[in-house]
């Protein structure tokens, strides 16, 4: 039996809503824990139902922080029902903070013993209350090599409890086909700055002269969306660039499917790559900022090629190289799938998590 508590909308959720859907379908009783919808807060209900598993609506960072004892003991009191009903032996944690103690002192009272793990998906701004709160969790689980050395650099103490279980996506055993019709350069994620698009669109602007018919598509939404679509018509490429807004897990799918190469010009030092990897199993090529996980997950100049973070240039030279080269482009596609079968496979994933939680509750088996 397991009790998940999700973060917001992004990878850590995409993370999150498959690895219930494994788990539930692998036999396990999966409950979620989260906050109510941010345009729904009032009227949504206290527990919803998905087709794997239910979601139990309990804003616990919201009621800590209110620092109103009423609703915290209120709040308190509906999470001990739950907690009761749901008797968890996991549970596993996805942001980590003050939440920690009043889960801790919930099960204290409904005489509950529950493992904690927490998954580290990037790290928390405030180091003190983190710190603090990863004493607390009996395993704590890194995505990456990358992420393990951020946690150790950050907190030392946890090297006994951490371990790597890096993050999976689903792989088909046969490759998607590359071929000259796919005109689409592909990227997606929160439009923010830190993903670096505005990079992007400025060395899409430098290698216009040569695109000869490609389109680049940046999807997803964020802060950040409107200045895009704006640097854009600056920059005079709005007849060569779309922005179709967020898209659904199948829509981007589809768009893998559909396009020759995928670009992810982050700035900031992401834990994993979830775009990167996916791309890869879908036999797409990955141009990648060398930072943070993304060398874990794209090989230059065989599933992909590396360029220097925070640089339109690079991005540019990287773009001119691969763009036309279908042959190239053919030939570390297949690469990218290959790898993604044998070192990003959602079932190892998955079957990694299983043993973790069973070695967790009976120590034994």
């Amino acid at each position: 039996m397991g009790f998940s508590i999700p973060a917001n909308h992004g990878g850590r959720e995409v993370f999150v809503q498959r690895l219930c859907n494994s788990l539930t379908k692998n036999g396990h009783d999966i409950h979620v824990i989260a906050p109510p919808p941010s345009n729904n807060e009032i009227v949504a209900p206290s527990c919803v139902h998905t087709d794997q598993f239910p979601i139990h609506r309990h804003d616990l960072r919201k009621a800590i922080l209110s620092k109103d004892s009423t609703q915290v003991e209120a709040m308190q009191q509906r999470l001990i029902v739950d907690i009761t009903r749901i008797q968890p032996d996991v549970i596993h944690l996805h942001t980590i903070g003050p939440e920690i103690v009043m889960l801790r002192d919930a099960l204290r009272q409904a005489k509950i013993e529950a493992k904690f793990v927490y998954t580290h998906h990037g790290l928390s701004e405030d180091h003190t209350f983190w710190r603090y709160s990863l004493s607390m969790v009996d395993t704590i689980v890194a995505i990456s090599e990358h992420s393990r050395e951020q946690i150790l650099r950050t907190v030392p103490f946890t090297a006994v409890k951490l371990i790597v279980i890096r993050n999976g996506v689903p792989v088909s055993s046969a490759c998607t086909p590359l071929g000259a019709s796919q005109q689409d350069i592909f990227a997606f994620g929160r439009l923010s700055a830190e993903k670096g698009f505005h990079l992007l669109l400025d060395a899409w602007a430098a290698v216009q002269p040569s695109i000869c018919g490609l389109q680049l598509v940046i999807a997803g939404e964020g802060v950040d969306g409107r200045a895009l679509r704006a640097q854009s018509k600056k920059l005079g490429i709005t007849n060569t660039v779309s922005f179709p807004g967020w898209l659904s897990q199948e829509q981007i799918s589809q768009r893998l499917s559909e396009c020759r190469l995928v670009v992810v010009p982050s700035i900031y030092e992401e834990p994993f790559g979830l775009v990167a990897a996916e791309a890869h199993a879908k036999s797409r090529p990955v141009i990648a900022s060398r930072i943070g996980g993304l060398p874990e997950i794209v090989i230059d100049g065989e599933t992909g090629l590396l360029v220097e973070s925070n640089c339109a240039e690079g991005l540019a030279s990287a773009l001119k190289a691969t763009m036309h080269d279908l042959p190239r482009l053919q030939t570390m596609g297949i690469k990218a799938h290959a790898r993604a079968f044998k070192e990003l496979n959602w079932d190892t994933c998955v079957t990694e998590y299983e043993t973790l939680f069973q070695n967790l509750v009976d120590p034994r088996v």
